[in-house]
């Protein structure tokens, strides 16, 4: 069959022992290949007598699919693991090719450098495992047809931020680290980089001691040095992490971690106080929680079936998280192990936003049922409905002293108010003609953000509703904003494709960051507010303001 220029190749990467499995997939991928969206090539395509090396790397580099079909025999490839995965991650990192792992046979593969992408079959469960292995390779068809259909609607184009993954970008022997970065990296902060073992509770790092640590000049022979140590003491650090870290240096990339484990909108990202991890909720139906420095999975939350979940809060000692969304509930579950704990229904239409008392004692959440509810975090006993706005309540988020709330509405009016009785203290309707999509309180308690559809951010007094000054940085929607844990800077994000950071108390911009493809739909801060996570379709970014 002749293809036509809309035809997507698919490149197969498999050990020789699968060859049998490899057929079978080829066999039920047929019918896509006679309708002509995809073409397929695989090595026993090579033609005797030709430079096979040459012609593998002309079709790895070319397709847009590249299947990785893992098995033992796969891992323990030289050429499939160390050649073949390695350019086929670098094309994805880069934004120019999809890679979709296809697990066969029984493997530990999660922590291979493709073990933050969505394998198939469903949920990872290896095709020989598999009662009917029709149905396992059918399952697999279907994932990837997914891919073909967003491919063919929204073809490939390498992101503008790109980190590179090839360790000759490492700072050579004459370069030298920020002079923030003066410290060598401690047993503790290693394992909170790449989440090996939990952080003691007394443990936490001091202003001069961050994860991202290193020697004050570092030559690439030394990182390689360091690396092998690593590998050989099974700290479980890779070569794809220290590479991308390296690199923000040596290019200048604001960029830390690309996190890509949703494959639909990612409505909501939060960091949790302890700062090692970040937990992510979107169109896919799941709440995903991954370590913040690394990206590493470390959780998928299940239980909002078939709908999307639009809110996410951390309990303050990030021990729980409460997650709510369009099936009107909101559940509280244990971030460790995931076992649901109790589900609070008092909304009666979808939730949009989920607030946790500093204190720890009470959440909020704000709804299209025009309501704020607050309710005990603890026994999920109802306590207050607030019903002060005449439309959807949009956000909703506490003073510092647990004491009052700040919540958003269409009805174009932020309303400040106690939460044991709804009295009201002030309100602020700065945003006369637009829908209001977000509030944000700053941790010193003085002050309150507020922005929406006007494509402006209006900080004013929280107490007297005094307007303090305007930012108007962004283009489009500003779907949410965030204070810095200090109080001094406050992050944006807009459907512009900008997250946008400046000053607190003056407005002076300080940075934008252009590293999304599309709308941007949350953003959050790192405890210590040196960097900032911000989510738009598919993926989290993980980054440093300038």
């Amino acid at each position: 069959m002749s293809t036509n220029s809309n035809t997507i190749e698919v490149f197969y990467s498999y050990a020789d022992a699968d060859e049998l499995l490899c057929n079978e997939l080829e066999k039920h991928l047929s019918l896509l290949r006679h309708q002509g969206f995809i073409s397929i090539w695989h090595k026993r395509q090579i033609i005797a007598g030709t430079d096979w090396m040459e012609i593998l790397d002309q079709h790895l580099n070319a397709a847009s699919i590249i299947l990785l079909l893992v098995s033992a025999d796969f891992l323990a490839s030289d050429y499939c693991y160390g050649t073949e995965m390695k350019s086929a991650m670098q094309r994805h990192q880069a934004g120019d090719a999809r890679v979709i792992p296809i697990i066969l046979r029984t493997v530990d593969w999660q922590d291979a450098p493709f073990g933050m992408l969505k394998a198939l079959p469903s949920n990872g469960n290896p095709v020989t495992l598999w009662s009917d292995r029709d149905a396992a390779f059918t399952d697999v068809v279907r994932g990837i047809k997914g891919v073909i259909e967003d491919l063919r609607t929204s073809p490939l184009s390498p992101p503008s931020t790109v980190r590179s993954t090839d360790p000759t970008n490492f700072p050579q022997a004459s370069d030298t680290l920020p002079p923030s970065i003066v410290t060598p990296v401690s047993s503790q902060e290693i394992d909170l980089l790449e989440g090996r073992d939990p952080l003691p509770q007394q443990f936490s790092l001091s202003p001069d001691r961050r994860p991202f640590s290193l020697p004050r000049k570092i030559s690439r022979r030394s990182i390689i040095s360091v690396l092998t140590a690593f590998i050989a003491g099974s700290v479980g650090i890779t070569w794809w992490t220290l590479a991308e870290i390296s690199s923000q240096y040596s290019t200048a990339n604001p960029l830390l971690v690309l996190y890509q484990g949703h494959h639909e909108a990612v409505w909501r990202v939060r960091w949790s106080l302890d700062s090692t991890r970040i937990v992510s909720g979107g169109g896919d139906h799941t709440v995903q929680i991954w370590y913040a420095y690394s990206g590493r999975p470390f959780y998928t939350y299940h239980g909002h079936r078939d709908t999307n979940v639009r809110a996410i809060a951390w309990s303050p000692d990030s021990t729980r998280i409460a997650s709510g969304g369009d099936d009107k509930t909101v559940q509280v579950w244990d971030a460790a192990s995931g076992a649901l704990i109790y589900i609070y229904d008092g909304n009666k239409d979808i939730v949009w936003d989920l607030a946790w008392s500093p204190n720890g004692r009470r959440i909020a959440s704000a709804g299209w049922d025009r309501t704020v509810q607050v309710w005990d975090a603890q026994t999920n006993q109802h306590i207050y409905t607030y019903r002060g706005h005449s439309d959807t309540v949009r956000s909703v988020t506490w003073s510092p002293d647990s004491v009052h709330i700040a919540s958003a509405s269409r009805d174009l009016l932020v309303r400040v108010w106690e939460a044991d009785t709804g009295l009201s203290v002030a309100s602020y309707n700065g945003h006369p003609t637009d829908t209001l999509m977000c509030v944000a309180w700053s941790p010193d308690g003085r002050y309150i953000a507020s922005a929406g559809w006007d494509k402006k951010v209006q900080v004013w007094e929280s107490i007297t509703g005094n307007h303090v000054y305007t930012y108007s940085g962004h283009t489009e929607v500003v779907m949410e904003v965030a204070w810095s844990h200090d109080s001094k800077r406050i992050a944006s994000a807009s459907t512009d494709r900008t997250v946008q950071v400046w000053e607190a108390l003056t407005g002076d911009h300080v940075y934008t960051y252009r590293g999304h493809t599309g709308r941007v739909y949350s953003v959050t801060w790192s405890p210590d507010s040196k960097y900032i996570a911000s989510s738009q379709d598919r993926a989290v970014h993980v980054w440093q303001p300038g």
